[in-house]
């Protein structure tokens, strides 16, 4: 059973006896709680595979397939793939950008740059297909029925 907001703020108001919210407080709470949560905290559960996207050689900014733009928090695996061989692992740097750069080389680091764009560093020096999987960014609650982002079992 998954735990709506409201559910949470019935069950946090019988607890603390008498105090009561307006829709608006339950939604800002709710968001307010799943915001820091979620940034402090990488759970494995929102981590989701994300959609390919073919470099060009010398181009070392790209933004991220549509599918994905404005729902990566952080990328969780990153990697390159020439033709079908799969390129080992990439750095990933979540707290600075990667330096940009006029070396091609294939590149060995990546990083979000923001939520529609991505990085890699050096330059691409030949086509290859940027795969990834990332940590989704915290959904925002429009109504008290929704669900917070967590299996059932916690």
């Amino acid at each position: 059973m998954a735990i709506l907001v409201s559910d949470a703020t019935t069950w946090a108001t019988d607890y603390l006896k008498g105090i009561t919210f307006s829709t608006a407080d339950e939604l800002s709470l709710a968001n307010n709680v799943q915001s820091a949560i979620s940034s402090f905290y990488r759970w494995h559960w929102t981590q989701t595979a994300g959609t390919g996207v073919v470099t060009v050689a010398g181009t070392q900014g790209y933004s991220l397939a549509t599918a994905d733009q404005n729902k990566v928090l952080e990328f969780a695996e990153a990697n390159l793939l020439s033709g079908s061989t799969e390129l080992p692992s990439l750095i990933i740097y979540s707290d600075i950008p990667v330096p940009l750069s006029t070396t091609q080389a294939r590149p060995i680091a990546v990083s979000l740059i923001s939520p529609t764009a991505y990085r890699l560093w050096p330059n691409p020096d030949a086509v290859y297909t940027f795969q990834h999987r990332y940590y989704a960014r915290p959904i925002t609650f429009a109504a008290n029925t929704e669900s917070y982002q967590c299996p059932d079992n916690f």
